[in-house]
């Protein structure tokens, strides 16, 4: 959201920062106000996860 101090986000929660991810208040400027409660956090869990088990490095 232009003039926010919330961070940038992908489609899957992560910042600019590969790695970091950002959920709850700080996503709401991009996903909206229902990411503030507990309703987001299904939909956050699930593509966060979906998205670091797809770029994970094997050991």
């Amino acid at each position: 959201m232009p003039g926010s101090a919330a961070p940038h986000l992908s489609g899957c929660f992560e910042s600019s920062v590969p790695g970091l991810y950002f959920t709850g208040s700080l996503a709401a400027a991009t996903f909206g106000p229902v990411m503030r409660f507990v309703a987001g956090t299904a939909y956050a869990a699930d593509r966060i996860t979906r998205h670091t088990l797809r770029t994970a490095r094997p050991r």
